[in-house]
């Protein structure tokens, strides 16, 4: 990354370019909610045209802070969204007019420990997947002001003992994880990862304030601790990683992902039937689905049979995407226990792979390409890593908390896409 403008010392990687273009308007047609503020609802509200197309729920769907979103083609899109994939509101009142999480869109900033704003560049956008439009240099700021400024970093984070770290010494951990994802397969970086943290905190003197030289010496210390192999991998994932992804990618499968409370309509019995089918499914690794970004029926039985790549060249896009995550910041972005970062590393490497595989799959190839890789990092990057200063559901709450409480379950979730 390289610092790009002095006075807002904006950080975003040098090589990147974007373009709002070649796209089928995805930041439009999403399974998640859309942000307004009331200005922008009384816009859309004062203009005929566009209030005609609140229909069903819509109205109220705006009055509480959110675009309404309508189901075409098996997708949920903006009810703004016209024909020709370009956004009505834009077209009638400009770009000014229009919420701010569009206008930002795939940027957001989080400032770093040197007070510099850090871009944070979401996959999800083809534009940032693929690199392709034009530099970044004479984008960024008006991205920043559009962005509304900048997250914060937590203050402190915990450790497994409840004690906590301030920003300067959580983040002498953060990087000396980062070197780990630069040595190899992104499973085993997060197993050790996981196993150093808690090592950590065991050789950390029991003071209200170590110093930093207690914290380097309590890292070297726990470096010395023997590197733990992965759990063998099994036949199936584990009850705990078939209801991760159940959960997760369930949720991305027709008709679960157009059953949302900003919807215009309401869900129909059928409908509910095939969201309860979809997780079961997953689950029990049995039938197909029908997985956003993914052409063709999933058969989830055939997922298993699809080699493992994370130890391998593709896995080293996952690599690389931990350690962009980790630069970025952004899973600091709410106090939290360390061991819950690295829980959630591990779950974004398993969830780009179970999608990869899955995409495999679906488009009739015998092993993971590049392309479906690239799509899971979009995937992963939009659930778990831009979401996470949201709230999260209980189920995923647990899971997260029984995986940082037993460390042999999250080495058998791991292993379970090795």
């Amino acid at each position: 990354m390289s610092r790009s403008n002095k006075p807002l010392r904006i950080v975003y990687p040098e090589q990147q370019h974007y373009a709002c273009r070649d796209c089928p308007a995805r930041c439009c047609r999403t399974p998640w909610g859309i942000p307004l503020t009331p200005e922008v609802a009384h816009t859309i509200l004062e203009d005929t045209e566009l209030r005609s197309r609140l229909v069903g729920r819509a109205p109220g769907i705006l009055a509480n802070g959110t675009l309404p979103m309508i189901e075409k083609d098996r997708q949920l899109q903006c009810v703004l969204l016209e024909d020709d994939l370009m956004c009505g509101l834009q077209k009638r009142h400009g770009h000014a007019a229009l919420p701010q999480a569009c206008q930002a869109y795939p940027f957001g900033f989080m400032k770093n420990e040197q007070g510099q704003d850090v871009a944070l560049l979401s996959r999800h956008c083809p534009s940032i997947r693929d690199n392709y439009g034009e530099p970044l240099a004479g984008q960024i700021e008006a991205k920043f002001k559009q962005a509304g400024g900048s997250h914060a970093l937590a203050p402190r984070m915990g450790l497994p003992s409840g004690r906590t770290l301030p920003v300067p010494h959580y983040l002498q951990l953060a990087n000396a994880w980062r070197q780990l994802f630069l040595a190899g397969s992104p499973l085993e970086a997060v197993r050790r990862c996981y196993a150093l943290t808690e090592a950590f905190d065991e050789e950390l003197p029991a003071l209200p304030s170590p110093s930093e030289a207690d914290v380097r010496s309590a890292w070297a210390a726990a470096e010395q601790c023997p590197a733990l192999a992965l759990a063998s991998p099994t036949a199936r994932p584990p009850y705990q990683a078939r209801l991760f992804y159940a959960h997760e990618l369930g949720n991305l499968c027709y008709p679960s992902r157009v059953l949302t409370a900003f919807s215009t309509r309401r869900p129909t019995w059928s409908q509910r039937l095939g969201t309860w089918r979809n997780k079961l499914n997953w689950l029990f690794e049995v039938g197909s689905v029908d997985l956003l970004y993914v052409s063709g029926p999933v058969r989830l039985g055939g997922i298993n049979q699809v080699p493992a790549f994370l130890s391998g060249d593709l896995g080293q896009l996952v690599s690389r995407y931990l350690i962009e995550v980790l630069d970025r910041r952004q899973v600091f972005v709410r106090q939290t226990y360390l061991t819950r970062v690295v829980v959630d590393l591990g779950l974004m490497a398993a969830l780009v792979s179970r999608f990869a595989r899955a995409s495999a799959v679906g488009h009739g190839r015998a092993a993971v390409a590049r392309a479906d890789v690239l799509e899971g990092l979009g995937v992963a990057d939009l659930l778990m890593a831009h979401q996470a200063g949201a709230a999260q559901s209980t189920l995923l709450a647990n899971l997260r908390l029984h995986l940082m409480s037993d460390s042999a379950a999250f080495d058998r979730f791991l292993a379970s896409e090795a």
